[in-house]
């Protein structure tokens, strides 16, 4: 267990027959543990931040794609990749993009 003062081991105290409290055996906290649904959620929330991360990095590697892409057909396809990983996430519901080709 985890003390919910300073983070250190928490041990129970006590006889075996009759286990009367818990104990930090860092800072001598009583009865200071953390609940087991208080650190599934931290682990969650670990868990989240690195999907999240996982998702930036895949919007960045296409915007760096659509502005390196040699002609304009790579770019747009690059630009279709971004709005697709966009559209998915819900963060837009359209987009507008000006093509490659002139208007002339």
């Amino acid at each position: 267990m985890e003390c919910s003062i300073c983070g250190g081991l928490v041990i129970w105290k006590g006889p075996l027959s009759e286990l009367t409290h818990t104990e930090c055996q860092s800072c001598g906290a009583t009865n200071s543990q953390t609940s087991p649904e208080h650190q599934d959620d931290g682990q969650a929330g670990v868990e989240e931040l690195k999907a999240q991360s996982r998702l930036l990095m895949r919007v960045l590697n296409a915007a760096v794609c659509a502005v390196c892409a040699d002609d304009g057909a790579a770019k747009d396809a690059e630009m279709d990749k971004l709005e697709d990983v966009l559209r998915d996430q819900g963060w837009i519901t359209t987009v507008t993009v000006p093509t490659s080709q002139s208007l002339d």
